[in-house]
């Protein structure tokens, strides 16, 4: 009979601890984890969405965060996760290039600076929901984002700015 009980009691402590996940949700995510961009699709105009995330105390800065980060990863890492057809070799070949035009890429990603003709923005129903949660912390959190990337015109970009040839 305490045996019976005692698996009741364990099963009900299961029960309580699984809950569902609401889909509706933004993903917030601890920001102390470094996550790989993910390709989801590639379009007929060469552009690429592209699944990123950011940390920031806000969510502005998040934002920022991660459209800068995927940027980056494109012209130096590539992307090696996600959908087959759209995976890419970073822009660059030379590894030590960001420290050689360390002046071009300061002014590249700063806060108004030109990473942002090739990247976009999230819509304004993802902020929505966002500021519906009301959303608040105290610590970095990390925020899953889908952008858009203009591969294209990004490589022409560095193309004409003497960084790739």
């Amino acid at each position: 009979m305490k045996s019976i009980l005692k698996i009741i009691t364990v099963f009900a402590f299961i029960l309580i601890g699984c809950k569902s996940k609401d889909i509706s949700k933004t993903n917030v995510i601890s920001s102390y984890y470094s996550y790989e961009i993910e390709c989801v699709a590639k379009n007929l105009d060469g552009s690429l969405v592209v699944k990123t995330w950011g940390s920031g105390i806000n969510i502005e800065s998040a934002v920022l965060n991660a459209r800068t980060k995927v940027i980056d990863d494109i012209i130096f890492k590539g992307i090696k996760k996600g959908a087959l057809n759209c995976n890419t070799d970073p822009l660059v070949s030379n590894p030590n290039l960001k420290e050689e035009h360390k002046s071009f890429f300061e002014k590249f990603y700063s806060k108004r600076g030109n990473f942002g003709k090739f990247v976009s923005r999230p819509d304004a129903n993802w902020y929505s929901n966002l500021k519906k949660d009301k959303i608040e912390f105290s610590v970095q959190k990390s925020y899953e984002l889908l952008t858009t990337i203009d591969v294209v015109g990004l490589k022409e970009y560095l193309s004409e700015n003497k960084i790739i040839l």
